[in-house]
């Protein structure tokens, strides 16, 4: 948290907030007071209902499994690690996307206006989906790995 209260309020301008109003480090959540999936285990609601899960709840469960799947390839280090890196590319740059739209849903009008920084969030989600490649490319690239090489074998 240290790094974002040293941005000068001039800075914190630039990123579109007024510094007397709200400052970057306040955005960061250090405790997300949700239960976990396994104590709110999610209930079908029926066909084609999906299920009793909160979009909170998701999102979590999701940044959890995006955050393990990129830890679990940076410690095995060497090797080909292209695929994985394709993985992890797909799941965080999807994961984003959905995240930032949960959020903005969550907030109604207030989350596209900017007073939040959420409507710069997801404008800068979008660029970070073309960034890192289209889904697709990375979707193509995993299922041609798969084909040529097999599952890998732990």
């Amino acid at each position: 948290l240290n790094l974002f209260r040293n941005i000068p309020d001039e800075d914190v301008e630039c990123l579109n907030m007024r510094p007397e109003h709200s400052r970057p480090e306040e955005l960061i959540l250090t405790h997300l007071p949700v239960p976990p999936c396994c104590i709110r285990p999610s209930v079908a609601m029926g066909v084609g209902q999906g299920s009793n899960e909160d979009d909170l709840t998701v999102s979590l469960a999701e940044i959890v499994k995006a955050s393990a799947t990129l830890q679990e390839t940076m410690d095995k280090g060497g090797g080909d690690w292209r695929r994985e890196a394709a993985m992890v590319k797909l799941q965080g740059s999807e994961m984003i996307a959905r995240v930032s739209d949960r959020a903005i849903h969550l907030l109604g009008g207030m989350g596209v206006s900017k007073d939040l920084p959420l409507e710069y969030i997801a404008r800068a989600c979008r660029v970070f989906r073309i960034f890192e490649g289209p889904s697709e490319v990375h979707r193509w690239f995993i299922a041609r790995d798969l084909l040529r090489n097999g599952m890998p074998v732990d």
